[in-house]
Parts: C-alpha cells; sequence; structure tokens
C-alpha cells in the first residue's frame, strides 16, 4: 500500500552533500522508487554558508520526488 511522505530539509539535491541531507535524500528517493508519493520541503539554497538562493523557487520533481522549493529570506548576520 503506497504511503505518503513529506521530508522538511534546509537543502535537498543530488550534488547537495551534508550529514541529516544525504541520509534524508535517500530515503525520499527509495521510498518514492518502491512507489510511495514523496515531496520534499526546502529551500533554494545550496550552500549552507552563504544560505544564497540558488534553485529557482516553486514545485518540480527530482527522481520521482516532487520538490517544493521556498526562497530563503535576507538575514542578518
Amino acid at each position: 500500500m503506497a504511503k505518503k511522505l513529506a521530508f522538511v530539509l534546509p537543502r535537498f539535491g543530488r550534488d547537495i552533500v551534508g550529514g541529516a541531507e544525504t541520509l534524508a535524500g535517500a530515503i525520499a528517493r527509495k521510498c518514492a522508487a518502491r512507489g510511495d508519493s514523496v515531496t520534499v520541503l526546502t529551500t533554494c539554497a545550496r550552500d549552507n554558508r552563504t544560505w544564497e538562493n540558488h534553485f529557482e523557487a516553486g514545485v518540480s520533481e527530482e527522481d520521482q520526488v516532487r520538490v517544493m522549493r521556498f526562497l530563503v529570506d535576507e538575514r542578518q548576520l
């Protein structure tokens, strides 16, 4: 029986390196590959040092996973 799953990650993508991001991304992809409906909610950031928006905001699909990206607001350092 297929499940509906959502993952909330600070960053997501094939080229994103990070412990939590790598593990959760792999689990999301495996679940999608077995037929589950998987959505990842994440930011448009690629770099966890600058948090600059790199990816386009909105909905896309990557490896059978629905990805919803949200812009990172300007922040005070």
